[in-house]
C-alpha cells in the first residue's frame, strides 16, 4: 500500500489521482475527514492523524510519502519560534511512531528545492551546493532533512528526500500559492495578475501529474534509493516568459500589475536533477506551453467564466 501522510493538500490530491489511474490501493491519513478530491476516485482509504484507522494504514504501508507541512513561504511573516517547534515536534513524533509500526517500509519526504538553496545563485543549483535557509520555511525544512538523516542512521531506515522546484497543476486552482495557475485564472477571468518584483525571477516548473505519475512508479520499484535528489526541470522561465507564454498559448491578454519584492522570492532558483535522473528515473516532459494548455483544458472543463 502507498500511504500519503498529509495528502489532502495540491500535490497530495494529484497523487491520489495517478494511484487511482494505476490502480494502485493507497491510503491517505490527514487532519480532516474531509473528500481528498471533488473527482471521483476509487481504492483510497482515509484517516485522520492520530487515530486507531491511520495506525492500521502505516502498518499496511509498503511506501509512505510524507507531505505535512505547517509552514509555507510567506511564513516569513511569522513568529519563527511557533513555526519551526510544531513542524520539528510533528515529524519527530511520527518517525517514531512509525518506527514502532512499520520499521521496514520506504519513506519518502517532500522537500523544497526554490528554498533550502538560498539566493545567490546564477547557474544550476546540484544537490551539492550548501544548502543556506534564510527564511523559517528553509530552515524548517533542513532541520526536518536532518532529522530524517537521523532516523535513517539510528534505524537504517530507507528514506529519500525530494527537493521539488515548481510543480504545476490543476488542483492549484483557488489557492493562494502557484504563479502559473493563477496566471492562467487571471487571463481566463479578465482579472488583474499580482507580481512581486520586476517579473525577473528565474525558476523551473513541471507538471505535477507527471510527478504523481513518478511518486506511483518509485512505489512500485524493488527499493527506492535512499539519498537527496533535487526535483525540477531545468528549464529556466521568469514571470514575465511565463507570462507571454500564456498569452501566446491561450491567445489572450493578461493584466499585471507590479509591486513590491517579497524578501523570500530569490533572483534565482533553477535546479539541476540529473541525479534523480540517473538515479531514480525522473524526467520532466511537458513544456512549459503544454503545461499551460492542460490545465487549461482542466479548469475550463470544471469551471464556468
Amino acid at each position: 500500500m502507498l500511504v500519503l501522510y498529509g495528502g489532502s493538500g495540491f500535490i497530495g490530491r494529484h497523487i491520489c489521482e495517478a494511484s487511482n489511474r494505476q490502480n494502485i490501493e493507497l491510503g491517505v491519513i490527514s487532519r480532516s475527514s474531509k473528500t481528498i478530491s471533488s473527482r471521483k476516485l476509487s481504492n483510497i482509504k482515509t484517516a485522520k492523524i492520530g487515530t486507531p484507522a491511520s495506525r492500521v494504514l502505516l502498518k499496511k504501508a509498503s511506501t509512505i510519502v510524507y507531505l505535512a507541512n505547517s509552514s509555507k513561504p510567506s511564513s516569513v511573516y511569522e513568529a519563527m519560534n511557533d513555526i519551526v517547534s510544531e513542524d520539528l515536534k510533528v515529524i519527530t513524533n511520527f518517525m517514531e511512531e512509525l518506527q514502532s509500526i512499520n520499521s521496514v517500509c520506504s519513506f519518502i519526504y517532500l522537500s523544497s528545492g526554490g528554498q533550502v538553496y538560498g539566493p545567490n545563485h546564477r547557474n544550476l543549483i546540484s544537490e551539492k551546493n550548501i544548502v543556506n535557509p534564510v527564511t523559517s520555511y528553509a530552515l524548517c525544512k533542513c532541520l526536518k532533512e536532518n532529522i530524517l538523516h537521523y532516523f535513517s542512521a539510528m534505524h537504517d531506515r530507507n528514506i529519500t528526500i525530494l527537493r521539488l522546484a515548481n510543480p504545476v497543476g490543476y488542483w492549484q486552482f483557488g489557492t493562494s500559492h502557484g504563479l502559473v495557475t493563477a496566471a492562467i485564472t487571471s487571463a481566463l477571468k479578465g482579472e488583474v495578475l499580482k507580481i512581486y518584483g520586476n517579473g525577473k525571477n528565474e525558476r523551473d516548473y513541471f507538471d505535477v501529474d507527471e510527478f504523481s505519475d513518478f511518486i506511483c512508479k518509485l512505489h512500485r520499484a524493488k527499493k527506492i534509493p535512499s539519498g537527496t535528489y533535487n526535483i525540477g526541470s531545468e528549464i529556466s522561465s521568469t514571470e514575465l516568459d511565463i507570462i507571454s507564454a500564456i498569452e501566446d498559448t491561450l491567445k489572450l491578454s493578461l493584466k499585471v500589475n507590479f509591486v513590491s519584492p517579497r524578501n523570500f522570492d530569490f533572483p534565482y532558483a533553477v535546479l539541476d536533477s540529473s541525479k534523480a535522473k540517473k538515479e531514480l528515473g525522473w524526467k520532466a516532459n511537458l513544456s512549459i506551453e503544454q503545461i499551460i494548455c492542460k490545465v487549461t483544458e482542466e479548469i475550463r472543463s470544471t469551471i464556468s467564466f
